[in-house]
């Protein structure tokens, strides 16, 4: 039996998958579920410039493009409920410049559908990645 993290409400917690990683706060974990599922608020998906060109069939024109992060605003999405066991804690270096970068981005009322597709194809990839934990 793999034993289930000691994370706290409000807490920010990362789910990584290839060069994405979802940054989300931590609502509640879901009491009496022996999949440990923990309710999540999406707060950022951090996407490589590779990952996110070649997920939508345009290749990088630069090595430059390579380094670069794409940061997709889900503060006005749906919550999740994930297995618990596929998050770990957030880093304080990590977040900190991850709240300043949300400051600079511009989220319209009705949220970003770029960045709910980046999401839906994120948690298809960690689905199929991890079918044994749902």
């Amino acid at each position: 039996m793999v034993s289930v993290p000691n994370f706290q409400s409000g807490q920010i917690l990362c789910l990584e998958h290839g060069h994405t990683r979802l940054y989300a706060e931590l609502i509640q974990i879901a009491p009496k579920n022996k999949n440990q599922r923990g309710w999540v608020r999406p707060l950022v998906l951090q996407v490589s410039a590779t990952e996110a060109t070649t997920s939508s069939g345009v290749a990088p024109h630069s090595s430059a493009i390579l380094d670069q992060l794409h940061f997709y605003d889900l503060r006005q999405g749906a919550d999740l409920l994930c297995p618990i066991i596929l998050f770990r804690a957030a880093l304080d270096t990590e977040v900190i410049p991850l709240l300043a970068q949300l400051a600079n981005i511009k989220t319209q009322a009705s949220g970003d559908r770029t960045a709910y597709k980046q999401l839906q194809r994120f948690i298809c990839n960690i689905c199929q990645a991890h079918s044994e934990s749902f």
